[in-house]
């Protein structure tokens, strides 16, 4: 058989927290587009930790961590009746921001769904990332980012890209930290959403269109 991945979390600053990416919305947390490192290299269990930016006022805070419970090709995001509501539709300020919009025609190209936050000039990007990581075990606190323990701050994300740890007992106790604080909030509203994006509004749509974003390289592990 082949050898399970070590567990590996995964850090990185959401430049532009819209509720496209990461999509927060229904029962499943979805990381679809943006940080394609990220999505490229992750395996089921791993940890997606993202943090606020200095430009929201929140460096140094949580904005979502998702447990990865799987990853699928975008053919099999496209097609699975479960995760039909994430295909965009200006009905409300949620759907809007749905994230399933890469699908490949009857030729094999690329084609992007109506209405979506990203067109042609981010295919490139958000394509090469392969897969979606899907998660119901996931804490999104958009505005109302946490502030994340003094004790973790090593594992974070401090430029562009993304920083990995590997250590098994840190994510574990990273982990079981924002468990304890959150699990009970997150069981009365039966939902891993506790708070609505900074940029909840037509004018997060229009930043999440224009952003393009920076290099994905990955950095040195914490």
């Amino acid at each position: 058989m082949p050898k399970e991945p070590p567990l590996k979390l995964s850090a990185y600053i959401v430049r532009v927290d819209a509720g496209f990416a990461p999509n927060p919305f229904g029962p499943y947390c979805t990381l679809a587009c943006c940080k394609p490192v990220v999505r490229r290299k992750a395996h089921r269990g791993d940890i997606i930790v993202g943090t606020g930016s200095a430009g929201y006022g929140l460096a140094g805070h949580l904005v979502f961590a998702m447990r990865v419970q799987e990853t699928i090709p975008y053919k099999q995001y496209w097609r699975r009746s479960e995760f039909a509501y994430k295909i965009p539709s200006n009905q409300t300020r949620e759907s809007v921001r749905g994230d399933n919009i890469w699908h490949k025609d009857s030729s094999g190209e690329w084609q992007v769904a109506p209405g979506a936050l990203h067109d042609s000039k981010h295919k490139e990007r958000d394509t090469s990332g392969e897969c979606v990581l899907i998660s119901t075990d996931f804490f999104y606190f958009g505005r109302d980012a946490i502030p994340i323990d003094q004790q973790f701050s090593g594992m974070l994300a401090k430029t562009q890209g993304h920083r990995n740890t590997t250590e098994a007992e840190a994510i574990e106790r990273f982990w079981n930290w924002l468990t304890k604080g959150y699990a009970e909030k997150r069981r009365e509203l039966e939902s891993g959403k506790l708070g609505d994006p900074c940029d909840f509004d037509a004018s997060g749509c229009k930043i999440q269109c224009d952003d393009i974003e920076e290099e994905d390289f990955e950095e040195e592990r914490a």
